[in-house]
């Protein structure tokens, strides 16, 4: 097998790949010119396939990205050939379930209330608190990064609900489990909702006007998908009417 790497990886990374297998051979390329040659008898590329490379390849079976998110990465070529695609998915669920957590205790505590007071050397109490083990957690997408949000959520003692559009088998961290359809009853129920949804056509401002004016007048809502899943004009007035939130987003 012929693995093309474009562009090109450092050193210890291709010799981590290397050591995988000793049937594959690895060409660590940085220049288009060298690329548009070796993907005529590449099988298989990491990194970034243009229109042009993909016309060249003859072998070609295996696309693998370097990234999660595919909205920038696709052409109609791409789409169209017989060549498998597979992306980062998983690789930072983690991490990211961990910001998430961070977000929602700094809230609960009212973190970001007293950073302000501290810096302002006011000493005064009055923060109000929130039990997290009484408040409900709405996951919009219940995939790598929505699980582990929800086993952290669970943890803490919230009831934790979600939407998601595969409508998984529920996990034993998971109270409740609908279908996408029932999105408008997680916003209403939850106190805290976060967005775990890729980037697609049908999730470009997933979140609008009404979602927001579903929401309770206490809830937060947590954004750690694209930002295009939340109408941010709506959610820009949303912040400047004080209406039914109180929104941080966090786009990444």
């Amino acid at each position: 097998m012929k693995l093309l790497i474009y562009p090109s990886l450092d050193k210890k990374e291709v010799e981590d790949v290397s050591s995988v297998s000793e049937k594959v051979n690895i060409l660590n390329i940085n220049t288009e010119k060298i690329a548009l040659r070796e993907i005529e008898s590449s099988d298989v590329i990491y990194g970034t396939i243009t229109p042009a490379l993909l016309k060249r390849a003859k072998k070609l079976t295996w696309v693998q990205t370097p990234s999660i998110g595919l909205e920038n990465y696709m052409f109609p070529a791409l789409i169209e050939s017989d060549v498998e695609i597979s992306n980062m998915a998983g690789i930072f669920s983690d991490v990211i379930a961990d910001h998430t957590l961070a977000y929602i205790l700094m809230f609960a505590r009212g973190f970001h209330l007293y950073l302000r007071k501290q810096l302002a050397r006011n000493w005064a109490p009055g923060v109000p608190i929130i039990h997290l083990a009484d408040q409900t957690l709405g996951i919009i997408g219940l995939g790598g990064i929505g699980m582990e949000i929800a086993k952290r959520a669970s943890a803490c003692g919230m009831c934790v609900i979600a939407t998601d559009a595969k409508q998984l088998k529920k996990p034993p961290f998971v109270d409740t489990l609908w279908g996408i359809n029932k999105l408008n009853d997680l916003l209403k129920r939850s106190d805290f909702v976060v967005t775990c949804v890729p980037h697609s056509p049908e999730t470009v401002k997933l979140i609008c006007e009404d979602q927001l004016q579903l929401m309770k007048k206490t809830a937060f809502i947590i954004n750690v998908s694209r930002g295009i899943v939340v109408d941010l004009a709506a959610l820009t007035n949303a912040l400047e009417k004080k209406s039914n939130c109180r929104c941080w987003p966090r786009c990444l």
